[in-house]
């Protein structure tokens, strides 16, 4: 790792932490599945086996639609728990870089001089630079208001810029965490039991996701509205001339940020607390609507309605014949 500067602090620490959680996600899931690759690909047997037994006895609608889905499912949890080029595409990718993708398209919409073409991490630097900066000027001459002045600026600059550092480096980790345990919840989603825990998971995962794209959109907010007080700090520190006034109304909009960022993780769990397992069925449903109008399900009909009577013309056919046979051979034993 390079040495931390004032100018790359946010944007070195996040780069650091990304490159750790990556490479621990990847031995945990290569951990995981040399220690329960077995017992992951019996346990995808024994699904098969028992839906096979449920068909045979009736309890499970054997249609086109029932075996598409549970094949398809079987073949996704399969193909995720033991492929790490899948689940580090479908899952991984999913719920690590695109909520970051997000997250700069708001922080570029609010078109700033922080955040024009700028990451969120890029955009907290600046501000976290200009901070410092102005901090160090004031420091350079010492009077007491010049040193009081310095120390808030100090104070404010870290509540504003660490706070939302704090809540990307939180959301990051945990994240981490659940994408490690991935090849333990991916399974549970196979049985009806233990659909709820794999629910539980995916929605940590959401709302793990959710807190980066939270935490963007109001340092967009509030970034445009202390690039009203900053330039003026800067320019006072630089002159030697700081004003209470200006340095109080940045230290109040550095609380307002601080008080809105603390809300993010609220948020972010009201809002993932709407994926459930009833929410899950309705995709079945959809997706079982949609075959209906396409009319795949009334070809998978037909195609098995033709098959049944084939196989019935098939028996009867069998069955003439061997009613021929019989016939033939008594009226042998009749002549002899």
């Amino acid at each position: 790792m390079s040495t931390l500067s004032v100018n790359t602090f946010i944007t070195d620490t996040l780069s650091a932490v990304d490159q750790t959680i990556e490479g621990f996600v990847h031995n945990v899931y290569q951990q995981f599945l040399q220690q329960y690759g077995y017992a992951l690909t019996l346990l995808c047997t024994v699904y098969i086996l028992v839906l096979g037994y449920r068909f045979t006895l009736h309890t499970l609608s054997a249609d086109f639609n029932t075996l598409n889905r549970h094949i398809l499912v079987l073949l996704m949890v399969y193909g995720l728990i033991i492929n790490w080029s899948l689940y580090q595409l479908f899952i991984y990718n999913i719920f690590t870089n695109e909520p970051n993708h997000i997250a700069q398209i708001i922080v570029n919409a609010s078109n700033h001089q922080f955040t024009t073409d700028k990451t969120i991490a890029e955009a907290l630097n600046q501000v976290y630079g200009i901070g410092m900066s102005a901090a160090g000027k004031l420091l350079s001459s010492f009077t007491i208001q010049k040193f009081l002045c310095a120390i808030l600026v100090i104070i404010f600059t870290f509540l504003c810029s660490l706070t939302a550092l704090a809540l990307l480096i939180y959301a990051k980790l945990a994240m981490a965490i659940g994408l490690a345990l991935g090849p333990l919840f991916l399974p549970f989603m196979l049985w009806e039991s233990t659909r709820g825990w794999f629910v539980s998971w995916l929605q940590k995962l959401f709302n793990f996701s959710l807190i980066p794209i939270i935490t963007a959109s109001i340092l967009s907010l509030m970034l445009s509205l202390i690039n009203l007080v900053l330039p003026d700090l800067n320019q006072q520190a630089l002159q030697g001339a700081p004003d209470f006034f200006t340095v109080g109304l940045f230290g109040g909009l550095s609380l307002v940020t601080a008080f809105l960022l603390k809300q993010s993780l609220s948020i972010a769990s009201s809002l993932s607390g709407g994926l459930t397992l009833s929410a899950l069925g309705q995709i079945g449903s959809m997706v079982k609507s949609a075959l209906n109008t396409t009319g795949v399900n009334s070809a998978a009909r037909l195609t098995g309605k033709g098959l049944k009577s084939a196989g019935s013309a098939m028996v009867k056919k069998a069955q003439g014949q061997k009613q021929s046979a019989i016939h033939s051979a008594v009226e042998q034993g009749k002549n002899n």
